[in-house]
């Protein structure tokens, strides 16, 4: 088969999803529902074939999204999996509870926060965190005004003991 014809029928199969999205997903889950022991059979046995391709990708989206808990979280999934899921679920849930109705310029704002941890990673060689001064689980909102960007050894050792801005 030559490239055009690859090409044609990546096109086709492609439009042929977008039209039938729905019908797809249906089956893929009756498919998943009747076939379960299967399903989780495959998806072991692709964990266990591609693992270290799976955990570089992991690994480069959490030092691309730092905002996400990065490294810090997975070593502690691994170490405590049934509480990692219970913890990351209720800081879920607070960090929802504390969000507000931001405007499109105040999420840029906190957006350029995030950047500029990381424009701090690399120009200092120091991990970076976006901290907020009040924590949420103290009742701070995730807003621009009680966020501020701190080296992450100060934000891991202060926990949510304190509200104290690290720039004065």
């Amino acid at each position: 088969m030559n490239d055009i014809q690859k090409a044609k029928d990546k096109a086709w199969k492609r439009e042929y999803y977008l039209k039938n999205k729905e019908l797809i997903k249906a089956r893929a889950s009756k498919w998943q529902r009747d076939n379960n022991d299967r399903y989780k059979d495959n998806q072991r046995s692709y964990y266990n074939n591609n693992r270290d391709n799976i955990i570089k990708k992991s690994n480069t989206w959490y030092k691309n999204n730092p905002e996400a808990g990065g490294k810090i979280r997975r070593d502690y999934a691994k170490r405590n999996p049934g509480k990692s899921n219970a913890s990351c679920a209720k800081r879920r849930a607070i960090k929802v509870n504390s969000m507000v109705n931001l405007t499109n310029n105040e999420l840029d704002s906190i957006n350029n926060l995030y950047q500029i941890a990381k424009d701090a990673r690399i120009t200092t060689g120091y991990d970076w965190h976006v901290d907020h001064i009040v924590p949420l689980s103290k009742g701070g909102l995730h807003t621009l005004n009680n966020l501020q960007v701190v080296p992450a050894t100060w934000n891991l050792e202060k926990h949510n003991t304190n509200c104290d801005r690290y720039w004065d």
